[in-house]
């Protein structure tokens, strides 16, 4: 409560008031959350003077929850073309610098992503996760490297697993609708609403497959599985396992290789291989080829066994497995 005077000319008038205090807002862990700065889609090793703060070389990392990176393939497919070899590299690094990543040469941006995150190592010794605020392809259109639709539909959910694999810690998808000239936009603007384009749909999918709703998804403990993925010898391959809480296993296979040559604008064939999985002990498996629908059930039964094999191509193929 309060006295409120209001004084006009030789007029003097007072009046008591009364506020309504709200209820305090509940309470909440959340931080600030600090993503540094963006090497945008450069030659990294040629800009790693803005990573550093002062005279005395501190990281500005170490001021950071997050390194920040632009990601536009270009018509490249979302693998990058460092591969696996920059994990052993890494392990062994002394110095994360970039002038010092001596051997790591990629020209694709997801490829650069875990060897940008080496760069955001702070003071623990742990490597910062990576931001993705932007990634994407455009329409077919030579003058941006844009790429078919019907390839969106592959790279798409292949570049979902591969930010989630490399430990992308969010990412951000440009851009949801069409842009003046229509060449980046997920969805066409239409007299009635939104189309979804081949970029939507892919994303949709992969997401939609791996989705999990239950009361203690973000609170339960994974299980290991044991198995082996055999995949036919010198044939480069993907493969990711998640787990739901409801105990089910996720497993994602795909070739990783272009199938469009971006100076040449065409589409390349490549084949589909046998991949064999093999359990110690049978399990039950289906198999949604090609991402050919969101919900589970409408997979094919591939039986009970201990041994499966599934053709995989560039399009990511997920096999549901539960004991």
């Amino acid at each position: 409560m309060g006295t409120l005077t209001v004084t006009l000319g030789d007029t003097t008038v007072s009046a008591t008031y009364t506020v309504d205090d709200p209820p305090p807002p509940p309470p909440s862990d959340s931080k600030i959350f600090v993503v540094g700065p963006c090497p945008l889609g450069k030659d990294l090793a040629a800009h790693a003077d803005p990573m550093r703060v002062g005279e005395d070389g501190v990281y500005l990392a170490d001021r950071c929850d997050a390194g920040n990176l632009h990601s536009y393939q270009r018509g490249e497919p979302p693998c990058g073309d460092v591969g696996e070899e920059l994990d052993a590299l890494a392990d062994n690094q002394v110095d994360f610098s970039l002038p010092n990543m001596v051997g790591v040469k990629s020209s694709n941006p997801l490829g650069r992503l875990r060897w940008a995150s080496r760069m955001f190592k702070p003071a623990t010794g742990k490597a910062d996760p990576i931001v993705v605020t932007e990634h994407g392809y455009g329409d077919d259109d030579p003058g941006i490297d844009g790429i078919p639709r019907d390839v969106q539909l592959v790279y798409y959910a292949q570049a979902v697993l591969e930010m989630f694999r490399i430990g992308t810690r969010r990412a951000y998808l440009f851009q949801l609708d069409d842009n003046s000239d229509g060449r980046y936009g997920m969805f066409t603007t239409t007299s009635t609403g939104f189309t979804p384009r081949e970029s939507a749909t892919s994303v949709r999918r992969i997401m939609s497959l791996l989705a999990d709703s239950g009361s203690t998804a973000a609170t339960f403990t994974p299980t290991p599985l044991t198995m082996d993925v055999s995949w036919p010898a010198g044939k480069r391959s993907r493969s990711m396992l998640f787990q739901k809480s409801d105990g089910s296993h996720w497993l994602c296979l795909w070739r990783p290789d272009s199938i469009w040559s971006r100076p040449r604008r065409t589409r390349i064939t490549v084949p589909k291989v046998d991949v064999t999985i093999t359990f110690p002990t049978a399990k039950t498996v289906s198999a949604i080829y090609d991402l050919s629908g969101e919900d589970p059930n409408r997979g094919t039964a591939l039986g009970r066994k201990t041994s499966f094999t599934v053709p995989v191509g560039p399009s990511v193929t997920v096999l549901k497995i539960t004991t």
